[in-house]
């Protein structure tokens, strides 16, 4: 299983980043421009946020699948703080090509569960608020969160446009680390 990499300016994260993604999209012009802007505009002023609460993460395989950011911090309603994640981003390679939906499953899971062992091991919460990318991904993620759901050891719920995890304290850590 992959693990998520946190992506930085001082560890040439973000540099290698820029540069797979950008093998990826060149000789397109309108994904070129769209990921230009999302590189630039969006992820670039978190990378270089010195605060300790936002930061860029990626599913870390050779082309960075998905990139989201992630917030930790504490919201209104909740206990401690919430690891809120949001501008989930597939790379412009699964973005532009055909690929079978299994291989788009593999790195959302991935993904996922990246941010459950980011949540017991770096940024410690009890509580997991995903933005879904579209309400295709509902279906999915429901089901991967229905099955959290069973091992008791996370409620899953929505909220909109949101999926949340938040941890029980019962049985084993979700995910296990070698």
């Amino acid at each position: 299983m992959k693990r998520l990499q946190k992506i930085a300016r001082d560890d040439g994260t973000w540099n290698a980043l820029r540069k797979k993604w950008k093998l990826q999209y060149e000789g397109n012009d309108e994904q070129q421009s769209a990921y230009e802007k999302l590189l630039s505009e969006t992820l670039q002023p978190i990378v270089q946020d010195e605060s300790g609460r936002a930061y860029v993460y990626a599913v870390d395989d050779d082309r960075y699948s998905f990139v989201c950011f992630v917030n930790h911090t504490e919201l209104p309603g909740h206990v401690g703080e919430v690891l809120r994640v949001r501008h989930v981003t597939m790379c412009p390679r699964l973005d532009s090509e055909d690929y079978e939906l299994r291989e788009y499953i593999e790195k959302l899971s991935e993904l996922i569960t990246g941010l459950i062992t980011l949540s017991e091991k770096e940024l410690l919460t009890g509580c997991i608020k995903l933005h879904l990318r579209s309400p295709a991904d509902y279906v999915y993620l429901k089901t991967f969160g229905n099955k959290l759901d069973q091992d008791k050891r996370f409620n899953v719920s929505s909220h909109g446009a949101w999926l949340v995890l938040e941890k029980t304290g019962q049985g084993e850590k979700v995910v296990q680390t070698a």
